[in-house]
C-alpha cells in the first residue's frame, strides 16, 4: 500500500490524479495496473464525475461477482465452501 494522500487531495476519489503542464492543470484517472491513463480535462468537478463513471463501469455487478468467485480456483474444499 502506498503512502496516504496529501491533505489537499484527501477528498478526491482514489484513482484521480493531477498533472501540471505549464500554467494548466490536467486531471487524469489511472487504472489499477497504472498501465493506462485517461485524461479527463482541466475541470476538477468534471474530472470527479468522470472518475465516478469509470469506477462504476469497472465494478462488477453482483451476478458477475458470484460467477467470478465460483470460477476462481480454491486451494481447498473448505475455502471454497466458506465464501
Amino acid at each position: 500500500m502506498g503512502r496516504p494522500r496529501s491533505v489537499k487531495h484527501r477528498s478526491w476519489p482514489p484513482s484521480l490524479y493531477e498533472r501540471r503542464k505549464g500554467t494548466l492543470t490536467y486531471y487524469l484517472c489511472r487504472g489499477p495496473a497504472a498501465a493506462k491513463e485517461l485524461y479527463l480535462g482541466t475541470s476538477l468537478d468534471a474530472a470527479k464525475r468522470g472518475v465516478a463513471i469509470v469506477l462504476a463501469k469497472r465494478e462488477l455487478d453482483p451476478v458477475q461477482r458470484v460467477i467470478a468467485r465460483i470460477e476462481k480456483p480454491s486451494r481447498s474444499v473448505s475455502e471454497h465452501c466458506d465464501w
